[in-house]
């Protein structure tokens, strides 16, 4: 049951292809500035988060995780914020370390593997003592930290948390490198690159960064994947001995069979990012409270729907899967 064998979305005319549906939102979607309201949390090793939220003093928060180089302010967490809250939700849409426009205070930047900072949001957003239902809702780089957080929580994970959903989620890291080989993929990696770079260098000039080697520092301009930019910052700086072992630690697809709230992965099979493991039916398969959809088409982060609303497929897909879990009315 948890296999959904057919998508109910379908793309608009002449949209349908993989690379134009990733690259459209991203260039042509503009959402109105929401009226978010920031708060700084700290981490227990002593750096700081900032949350964007929505409040109308809900009962049910809608916690938002955006993807690599993401922020609050990406199209696709702005349109989902947006759907949710007119839906009556409150929502936390945080940014990852360095995402926030201010670069934090630790040498660790975010990477797949550290689902810490997702459970200090979610801890804070229990504090308040206020919701009886958290829902997560994750894109890209963040459903691979959610589901994550979820597998390791398994039967322990807060009665609160009742529901997610996971958009174009990376399940396999070593899968999403193979797939950015192509002469598309080149353009995909250089849009990530330039500003993970560019947070690099910021940061080596206001502090040490262990394990850095200073030629790769000095010749970081001619990185050019993924797999170089792994091996020489991303790795050494979260404590993996190489790339390969941060993509195995960090990839959450070992992590699928031990969630424990329904949750749902929407991934296209047209997304150029993913291939092969990224696609986990064998486990949803067997894991009644993981549902899996591959829509023919969405691209990567697409999914693309032009409406009244200007509501994207994706938002009303999450606000269906979680009407259903939590009994609302979507």
């Amino acid at each position: 049951m948890p296999l959904i064998q057919e998508s109910t979305y379908m793309p608009p005319p002449l949209m349908a292809n993989g690379h134009v549906q990733t690259i459209y939102p991203f260039i042509f979607r503009k959402i109105k500035e929401l009226s978010y309201a920031r708060s700084r949390i700290n981490t227990a090793d002593g750096d700081f988060l900032d949350l964007d939220c929505l409040d109308q003093d809900s009962k049910e928060v809608v916690i938002l995780t955006h993807g690599l180089e993401g922020n609050s302010n990406s199209a696709y967490i702005k349109g989902m914020a947006r759907h949710f809250s007119r839906r009556g939700s409150d929502v936390i849409a945080w940014n990852m370390r360095s995402c926030s426009g201010e670069m934090n205070r630790s040498h660790l930047f975010y990477h797949s593997a550290n689902y810490n900072d997702l459970e200090s949001v979610i801890q804070w957003a229990r504090a308040k003592n206020q919701y009886k239902k958290i829902v997560l809702v994750s894109f890209s780089l963040g459903c691979n930290i959610t589901a994550k957080y979820l597998g390791a929580m398994g039967h322990n994970i807060p009665a609160e948390i009742q529901a997610c959903t996971l958009f174009s989620a990376p399940c396999c890291l070593d899968a999403t490198v193979d797939s950015l080989k192509g002469p598309f993929g080149k353009v995909y990696l250089e849009s990530f690159l330039v500003t993970m770079r560019k947070k690099i260098v910021a940061k080596s000039k206001i502090m040490e960064l262990p394990g850095i080697d200073p030629t790769d520092l000095a010749n970081i301009n001619n990185i050019k994947t993924f797999r170089d930019f792994d091996k020489k910052f991303t790795a050494p700086l979260a404590g993996f001995k190489d790339h390969r072992e941060y993509w195995k630690e960090a990839s959450c697809y070992q992590d699928l069979g031990n969630i424990r709230i329904p949750t749902l992965i929407v991934n296209a099979k047209n997304d150029p990012f993913l291939n092969g493991k990224c696609y986990p039916t064998l486990i949803a398969a067997k894991n009644p409270y993981l549902h899996l959809e591959i829509p023919e088409s969405g691209g990567h982060l697409g999914f693309v729907a032009f409406n009244q609303h200007d509501r994207y497929w994706s938002e009303q897909r999450a606000s269906q899967f979680v009407s259903k879990n939590l009994g609302l009315v979507a």
